[in-house]
């Protein structure tokens, strides 16, 4: 063992078991080295779930809080834009009880984004089409069905801005 050390032989294994790939103030790799900073719009929403254009907008400036690569800031001040759309949610029965009462059903909401550079307005990438299901129960009464839609959708939000932040941040 002490030959290894001696000849240097255990100090790259060092150095890669030590290494966990962190990077501090580095532009994700495929985005323009000056880009630091994001700024997240509230993603348009033309349903009918209200609040969907605010959470999925929350669930992605938490993203970006939590696993990094680009710091927030405001939009005057941002490197980038990140600007969303809401194509459409559908949501359709998936088991019943009778033809015509059912017991659970799936959610389904499409997305698209846009982040765009602000020194030159080019747009950098493009998400099209992003797409998740949920299934959720059927309550005993509207507000019991209301609340398990309502976390199906939570559900939704967060695969989707983890998506998105990979595809930005981590994707080159």
């Amino acid at each position: 063992m002490k030959g290894f050390i001696k000849k240097g032989l255990l100090w790259p294994l060092f150095f890669v078991l030590c290494a966990c790939g962190y990077h501090v103030g580095v532009a994700p790799m495929g985005l323009p080295p000056y880009v630091k900073t994001i700024y997240i719009g509230v993603f348009k929403n033309p349903t009918n779930e209200l609040k969907l254009g605010a959470q999925i907008t929350e669930r992605l400036r938490e993203e970006f809080i939590k696993k990094g690569g680009l710091k927030l800031a405001p939009k005057d001040k941002a490197d980038v834009i990140l600007e969303g759309k809401i194509l459409s949610v559908s949501s359709t029965g998936v088991a019943y009880v009778r033809y015509n009462v059912s017991v659970e059903r799936e959610i389904t909401a499409r997305f698209s984004a846009k982040l765009i550079d602000t020194h030159t307005g080019k747009v950098l990438m493009t998400f099209n089409n992003l797409s998740r299901s949920e299934n959720f129960l059927v309550g005993t009464n509207v507000m019991a069905t209301q609340t398990y839609k309502s976390e199906a959708l939570d559900k939704i939000s967060q695969y989707i801005a983890e998506v998105i932040h990979h595809k930005i941040v981590d994707s080159f």
